[in-house]
């Protein structure tokens, strides 16, 4: 009997929370995701106190879940699984793509976010932690958590909610990027893109239109659970999937979690096929 594919990185720890919904919601998300994979979980960091901090103090408070997230997508693929991490907030993605990018280093790695998360530390009128993580992974500014992202090999898809620099950058770059809008017309061309490749998939959940699935920054008019389906089972058909997180899924209650859950359920239901759990 094969080894199943995938395990479940279950992170509570603090990754820049400025509110509490997304650490609490964490472990009934990883638990959808590890039963749609028939995966087990593996629980990161301690749950902790949301902190409204600039940039640099929430990166050093980061810092046990970052490096403990790291080390475990490392355990991860020494074990021959892929890393499926399910984490509070899009900070995580500073650790936990780049021992993935070092197993894989010319993978794509396509990011699915209503933001652009290309801030800087120094264009950054926030301040916000989590608007600067592929930033990072390129290598644009030093985090100490490593980097492994190329412009040539990212794809960003959803995006709608941009600041003037990360437009720029965007446009500047051999990046492909697809609003919601524009993904409909660009299958084939993601198709193309994606043959024969592996791909590190990073989700965040305001890439989903609000109807949809809560989360904490959300933006009207985003992607629909049948878009993000339609997108993973391209992966299945054309590539290799190497490694998956998803972030920032922040219900506010009952109705708000059902809701969502139904909808995360029906967009990862592709992710089935690879484990033989239908």
């Amino acid at each position: 009997m094969t080894s199943n594919p995938f395990h479940v990185i279950e992170v509570t720890g603090f990754t820049g929370d400025r509110t509490p919904e997304a650490m609490a919601a964490v472990p009934d998300l990883a638990s959808l995701v590890a039963g749609i994979l028939n995966a087990d979980i593996l629980p990161v960091g301690t749950s902790s106190q949301p902190l409204d901090l600039d940039w640099q103090e929430a990166l050093k408070a980061s810092a046990p879940t970052l490096r403990d997230t790291a080390g475990a997508v490392r355990d991860t693929l020494a074990d021959l699984h892929c890393p499926a991490i399910i984490a509070p907030r899009c900070a995580v993605a500073i650790g936990s793509p780049p021992p993935l990018l070092t197993a894989y280093p010319d993978a794509i790695l396509i990011w699915l976010d209503a933001h652009g998360d290309l801030q800087l530390p120094e264009t950054s009128d926030s301040g916000y932690l989590g608007g600067m993580p592929i930033s990072a992974l390129l290598g644009r500014w030093d985090s100490g958590y490593g980097m492994g992202a190329t412009s040539d090999r990212l794809i960003h898809i959803g995006g709608r909610d941009l600041d003037p620099p990360e437009a720029d950058y965007l446009n500047s770059k051999d990046i492909l990027h697809l609003s919601p809008d524009q993904l409909d017309q660009n299958w084939q061309l993601l198709s193309g893109r994606l043959q024969d490749q592996q791909v590190i998939l990073h989700l965040d959940c305001d890439a989903f239109d609000p109807d949809e699935v809560v989360a904490e920054y959300s933006v009207p008019d985003g992607l629909t659970r049948r878009q993000v389906a339609r997108l993973f089972q391209l992966i299945q058909d054309h590539s290799r999937l190497v490694g998956l997180e998803i972030t920032e899924y922040s219900p506010r209650n009952e109705e708000e979690a059902a809701r969502s859950l139904t909808a995360l359920k029906e967009a990862l239901a592709p992710l089935a096929q690879r484990t033989g759990n239908r």
